[in-house]
């Protein structure tokens, strides 16, 4: 029996049997990407403004674009996902916030190829991927599907129009 009530929104039968949620999943991941791709796309409007052309993402886009689709959509979201993993099995004894700030560093440096417009392009959504999976999931497995779903659905849509207007 439990000594106190279980956090709003999360019955006693959810704690006895942690199944994932997969409408839960999708519903907090479609928000999430939302307001990533809110931000991020004006954001790296604003980044590709100010510093111009990235002769290192043009070449990555154009060089084999369904490669690049392929890679970008259904490998790196589930894969960078460990990143945030990772940061949190290392910051074990952090709280989240700070888990939040380091996690979302280290997930943008890791895009750090050739230039540092990649890395200010991706910081704004790996916050949002990281606040997903640090505060969204109520078990490790779903805040990994969370944060994986959410990064996945924001590269389809910016991947997307990478491929369609870069080298065209």
């Amino acid at each position: 029996m439990l000594d106190t009530p279980p956090p709003h929104g999360i019955s006693a039968m959810d704690i006895a049997n942690p199944s994932l949620d997969f409408r839960r999943i999708i519903r907090l991941s479609l928000i999430c990407a939302a307001i990533a791709l809110c931000v991020s796309l004006p954001f790296g409007a604003l980044i590709h403004y100010l510093f111009g052309n990235s002769a290192a993402a043009e070449e990555q886009v154009s060089s084999n674009k369904w490669l690049f689709f392929v890679m970008s959509i259904f490998i790196a979201p589930f894969l960078e996902t460990y990143i945030i993993v990772i940061c949190n099995i290392v910051l074990e004894n952090t709280d989240k916030a700070k888990k939040l700030v380091i996690s979302s560093l280290v997930f943008a440096l890791v895009h750090f190829v050739a230039d540092i417009e990649k890395v200010l392009s991706v910081a704004i959504p790996a916050v949002v991927f990281c606040y997903g999976y640090y505060y969204l999931g109520r078990t490790r497995k779903e805040s990994y599907w969370i944060a994986a779903t959410t990064h996945f659905i924001h590269n389809l849509v910016v991947v997307s129009i990478a491929v369609i207007f870069v080298g065209n």
